[in-house]
């Protein structure tokens, strides 16, 4: 009887740590890897022939849109199928994307990826439109969630929520608008290891003093008259002066 209860009492404090950890943490295509898919052969309107995956998008009920895992400190590459990860070095990601297109010593330009670097170590991805005119190069490289530059609001919506900080804008004494800047939606967290917690979508100094080392960025640019993505990144907060 006795050890009947002792099982008893290990099961309850088990499911208590578990709770208490965050036990609604739930695996999803993107962390799992199970939204890119090979083709079998070109799809319909696909004018490249190298793009061998798609990144389905990952549509996440509630809460579990703003659920963090080490996939998104990553870019899948649509012609491997790998994922080029924040932190890797140059050689990891050569071995990915190629040879860089132009290396300027902290920053390299691959094939649809720009990619920051310290001490060989990459601390910042980026995939923007504004650079890769061609639009092979600008969609290859795609969030492990299924979004890329081409990719409209609404379903950005539905891989990564509603939370975002509109543009802003300049008007003359007319009242005409000259200059609008884009939306952007931007997302800060805590990697230890391989935990990654959500911070939310505003930079305090707290945050900076509690998870200095630790603290990272994903953000994503768009325009709402083009319907668009226009950028993407993913930052460590060490390397980003004047934040």
């Amino acid at each position: 009887m006795k050890g009947k209860l002792w099982i008893s009492f290990l099961i309850l404090v088990c499911l208590s740590s578990v709770c208490l950890s965050g036990c609604i943490h739930r695996k999803t295509a993107s962390s799992q890897g199970t939204n890119i898919i090979k083709k079998a052969e070109p799809q319909e309107g696909d004018t490249s022939e190298t793009k061998n995956f798609v990144v389905e998008l990952d549509k996440r009920p509630g809460k579990t849109k703003y659920q963090y895992d080490m996939d998104d400190l990553s870019f899948v590459d649509t012609v491997t199928g790998k994922k080029v990860i924040i932190g890797m070095t140059s050689s990891e990601i050569e071995a990915i994307a190629g040879q860089p297109i132009t290396d300027a010593g902290t920053h390299c330009v691959y094939d649809g990826l720009i990619v920051q670097y310290e001490n060989d170590q990459s601390v910042a991805l980026i995939v923007s439109g504004g650079l890769f005119t061609n639009e092979a190069q600008s969609t290859r490289f795609m969030s492990s969630r299924g979004v890329g530059l081409r990719t409209g609001y609404d379903d950005f919506v539905k891989a990564y929520g509603d939370l975002y900080n509109e543009g802003e804008q300049e008007t003359t004494q007319e009242g005409e608008t000259i200059i609008k800047s884009l939306d952007s939606a931007v997302r800060y967290f805590m990697v230890d290891g391989t935990r990654v917690e959500f911070l939310g979508t505003k930079l305090t100094e707290e945050m900076k003093q509690q998870y200095a080392g630790k603290l990272y960025m994903q953000d994503f640019s768009f325009e709402h008259a083009e319907n668009k993505l226009t950028t993407m990144r993913v930052v460590n907060m060490d390397y980003v002066s004047n934040y």
